[in-house]
Protein backbone atom coordinates (compact mmCIF):
# COMPACT_ATOMS: atom_id res chain seq x y z
CA UNK A 1 0.00 0.00 0.00
CA UNK A 2 2.87 2.46 0.74
CA UNK A 3 4.46 1.41 -2.57
CA UNK A 4 1.37 2.15 -4.49
CA UNK A 5 0.85 5.69 -2.58
CA UNK A 6 4.68 6.74 -2.91
CA UNK A 7 4.79 5.65 -6.82
CA UNK A 8 1.29 7.84 -7.15
CA UNK A 9 2.87 11.16 -5.36
CA UNK A 10 6.14 10.48 -7.51
CA UNK A 11 3.62 10.93 -10.76
CA UNK A 12 1.25 13.56 -9.67
CA UNK A 13 5.00 15.52 -8.70
CA UNK A 14 6.14 14.62 -11.98
CA UNK A 15 3.01 16.19 -14.22
CA UNK A 16 3.20 19.58 -12.35
CA UNK A 17 5.15 21.35 -14.10
CA UNK A 18 8.27 23.29 -13.03
CA UNK A 19 7.74 26.26 -10.99
CA UNK A 20 9.96 29.02 -12.45
CA UNK A 21 10.30 33.15 -11.87
CA UNK A 22 9.54 35.47 -14.53
CA UNK A 23 12.40 37.21 -15.91
CA UNK A 24 11.49 40.60 -15.10
CA UNK A 25 10.52 39.46 -11.48
CA UNK A 26 13.22 41.75 -9.81
CA UNK A 27 12.51 44.71 -11.82
CA UNK A 28 8.85 44.60 -10.58
CA UNK A 29 9.59 43.64 -7.03
CA UNK A 30 11.69 46.63 -6.67
CA UNK A 31 9.13 48.66 -8.78
CA UNK A 32 6.49 47.81 -6.03
CA UNK A 33 9.03 48.51 -3.09
CA UNK A 34 9.40 51.96 -5.05
CA UNK A 35 6.08 52.77 -4.88
CA UNK A 36 5.28 51.31 -1.74
CA UNK A 37 8.46 53.66 -0.58
CA UNK A 38 6.86 56.80 -2.26
CA UNK A 39 3.58 55.88 -0.90
CA UNK A 40 4.75 56.13 2.93
CA UNK A 41 7.03 59.47 2.21
CA UNK A 42 3.60 61.13 0.46
CA UNK A 43 1.81 59.77 4.12
CA UNK A 44 3.98 61.39 6.22
CA UNK A 45 4.32 64.49 4.30
CA UNK A 46 0.53 65.06 4.51
CA UNK A 47 0.46 63.80 8.50
CA UNK A 48 3.27 66.31 9.00
CA UNK A 49 1.28 69.15 6.72
CA UNK A 50 -1.65 68.41 8.84
CA UNK A 51 0.36 68.82 12.10
CA UNK A 52 2.04 71.81 11.22
CA UNK A 53 -2.05 73.12 10.28
CA UNK A 54 -3.39 72.07 13.65
CA UNK A 55 -0.29 73.38 15.25
CA UNK A 56 -0.70 76.90 13.97
CA UNK A 57 -4.21 76.67 14.69
CA UNK A 58 -3.97 76.11 18.27
CA UNK A 59 -1.15 78.95 18.53
CA UNK A 60 -3.58 81.57 16.84
CA UNK A 61 -6.49 80.40 19.23
CA UNK A 62 -3.90 80.34 22.08
CA UNK A 63 -2.38 83.89 21.36
CA UNK A 64 -6.09 85.69 19.97
CA UNK A 65 -7.41 84.03 24.36
CA UNK A 66 -4.60 85.72 25.67
CA UNK A 67 -5.04 88.78 24.57
CA UNK A 68 -8.68 88.99 25.41
CA UNK A 69 -8.40 87.82 28.55
CA UNK A 70 -5.12 90.22 29.12
CA UNK A 71 -7.31 93.07 27.39
CA UNK A 72 -10.88 92.48 28.49
CA UNK A 73 -11.14 96.34 30.33
CA UNK A 74 -10.09 98.03 27.09
CA UNK A 75 -12.28 96.07 24.83
CA UNK A 76 -15.34 96.36 26.66
CA UNK A 77 -15.35 100.28 25.40
CA UNK A 78 -14.93 99.02 22.28
CA UNK A 79 -18.63 98.75 20.93
CA UNK A 80 -19.11 102.90 20.92
CA UNK A 81 -15.69 103.08 19.24
CA UNK A 82 -16.85 100.71 16.24
CA UNK A 83 -20.18 102.36 15.86
CA UNK A 84 -18.38 105.64 15.53
CA UNK A 85 -16.26 104.19 12.21
CA UNK A 86 -17.88 105.78 9.30
CA UNK A 87 -19.25 102.46 7.09
CA UNK A 88 -17.00 103.91 3.87
CA UNK A 89 -13.87 102.98 5.58
CA UNK A 90 -10.79 101.82 3.48
CA UNK A 91 -9.25 99.66 5.89
CA UNK A 92 -12.41 97.50 6.33
CA UNK A 93 -12.91 96.81 3.04
CA UNK A 94 -9.39 96.27 2.34
CA UNK A 95 -8.72 93.91 4.67
CA UNK A 96 -10.81 90.65 3.55
CA UNK A 97 -9.02 91.12 0.19
CA UNK A 98 -5.28 91.44 1.51
CA UNK A 99 -6.15 88.47 4.31
CA UNK A 100 -7.23 86.16 0.88
CA UNK A 101 -4.12 87.36 -0.98
CA UNK A 102 -1.70 87.00 2.24
CA UNK A 103 -3.31 83.23 2.42
CA UNK A 104 -2.80 82.61 -1.39
CA UNK A 105 0.81 83.28 -1.21
CA UNK A 106 1.51 81.56 1.56
CA UNK A 107 -0.26 78.46 0.35
CA UNK A 108 1.68 79.10 -2.97
CA UNK A 109 5.46 79.32 -1.12
CA UNK A 110 4.30 75.92 0.61
CA UNK A 111 3.59 74.47 -2.93
CA UNK A 112 6.43 75.76 -4.38
CA UNK A 113 8.89 74.74 -1.40
CA UNK A 114 7.83 71.47 -1.76
CA UNK A 115 8.19 71.19 -5.74
CA UNK A 116 11.59 72.30 -5.13
CA UNK A 117 12.13 69.94 -2.04
CA UNK A 118 11.36 66.84 -4.07
CA UNK A 119 12.91 68.08 -7.02
CA UNK A 120 16.52 68.50 -4.99
CA UNK A 121 16.04 65.02 -3.34
CA UNK A 122 15.56 63.15 -6.97
CA UNK A 123 18.57 64.80 -7.88
CA UNK A 124 20.41 63.19 -4.82
CA UNK A 125 19.16 59.77 -5.64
Amino acid sequence: MKKEDSKALRKAIGRQPEFRLPSNFTYRMMQQVEQEAFLRKKRNEKRIFILWAATLILMGGSALAYLVLTYMKNLSGIEETLKNIPEDSSLLQTFPVLLTVFMLLAVLNYRLNTLRYRKFMEKEK
